[in-house]
């Protein structure tokens, strides 16, 4: 019969280590668009509440420095069309909290956020669908950003 040189115990802890091992250097590699020092994580786009909002199991997301048209607006319905065609709901995204607006009136998390390889709130802009909120210019780590510079 097979002896086990390691008891069950010291087996299932050094799996343990080894998964918090993999998961820190994964961690690290996967969010290198990470910027600033809050927030930075994966998550689920579950729904949609507009072109510049969504769910996820944990937050409500606003993305930083733009604005979409109202949803009850053709416009609007137009920008959530486009968003919703280059990142639809179920699609795994980066959100990168903004450390200078952490959060906006309405308790939604304010973010930068990476689908597919795109930044959501860059293709909004560069394809018309949103405009630069100019006013928060000065209250966002990302206005320097190739995509925000010409508007702040």
């Amino acid at each position: 019969m097979f002896q086990p040189k390691m008891s069950m115990g010291k087996c299932l802890g050094f799996l343990f280590l080894t998964v918090l091992i993999l998961a820190f250097v994964f961690s690290k590699i996967f969010s290198s668009n990470c910027k600033g020092h809050t927030l930075c994580f994966y998550t689920i786009l579950k729904k949609y509440k507009d072109a510049d909002s969504f769910l996820t199991q944990a937050y409500e997301i606003r993305l930083s420095l733009i604005d979409t048209p109202e949803i009850n607006r053709e416009e609007g319905k137009e920008a959530l069309k486009f968003v919703r065609k280059i990142c639809p709901e179920g699609s795994l995204v980066l959100v990168d909290q903004d450390d200078l607006q952490k959060f906006d009136k309405y308790g939604r998390l304010i973010a930068k956020v990476y689908c597919r390889g795109k930044i959501l709130n860059e293709e909004l802009v560069e394809n018309g669908y949103a405009k630069i909120l100019k006013q928060f210019c000065n209250q966002s780590e990302f206005a320097n950003e190739s995509w925000v510079k010409d508007f702040c």
